[in-house]
């Protein structure tokens, strides 16, 4: 799961964090019209997911990064949620969550911090989360759902819950998964791979000389 794609999500380039600053300092979104549909499922998906103490005020720009550092298009955003400040993106296919400032709970390992966080800001009804380590990357700490502890929430049908990860540093907590809604009359269109992942925002328009 922590592939090329996801390490882009997880690890936002420099210019791209200054980027966010900026827009939220100023907080006036960032026009790029062939990305507007995809600014706009972005959104829906971060309205979706996390509860409401946790989700941006309206008003937050979303930025649109095309080809972001040459390896996919992406949209990210930051905002603060009381003592949280919470940086997300996500490709066409992959959406990563990123929480500074976590309390942390003395002698509580990664994976059972990952679960607390993960019932507190998701909106995900009467799942509960549970979590086990797999290993180690440049993110910290990684891990993915414990489906022993807590069992899936559709063992049928892929969806957005069962599909995550986290990963744990010195500096933030974040969550990894695809953008599966589940349910059987949802097309599985969601994966890590780069056919999924690279492209999301309409082709730039060809010039073309007039009379051409």
């Amino acid at each position: 799961m922590f592939n090329e794609f996801a390490m882009q999500l997880v690890i936002p380039p420099p210019s791209s964090l200054a980027a966010l600053k900026q827009a939220s300092d100023e907080q006036r979104p960032y026009m790029l019209p062939r990305a507007d549909a995809a600014l706009t499922t972005a959104s829906q998906w971060l309205r979706m997911m996390l509860r409401p103490p946790f989700t941006p005020d309206r008003t937050m720009p979303l930025l649109p990064f095309p080809m972001e550092s040459g390896r996919c298009d992406v949209v990210r955003a930051s905002w603060t949620a009381g003592d949280l400040t919470i940086t997300t993106g996500q490709t066409r296919s992959m959406i990563a969550i990123a929480l500074m400032d976590w309390p942390w709970e003395s002698g509580e390992s990664a994976e059972v911090t990952a679960g607390r966080a993960a019932q507190t800001i998701f909106s995900a009804g009467e799942t509960r989360f549970g979590f086990k380590s797999s290993g180690s990357n440049e993110a910290g700490i990684v891990g993915q759902r414990d489906f022993s502890a807590v069992g899936y929430r559709d063992e049928r049908w892929p969806n957005w819950i069962d599909a995550m990860w986290f990963w744990s540093n010195d500096t933030s907590l974040g969550f990894l998964t695809l953008r599966l809604i589940g349910g059987p009359a949802r097309a599985i269109d969601a994966s890590p791979d780069e056919g999924f992942n690279r492209t999301w925002f309409d082709p730039e328009p060809l010039d073309v000389a007039p009379g051409a």
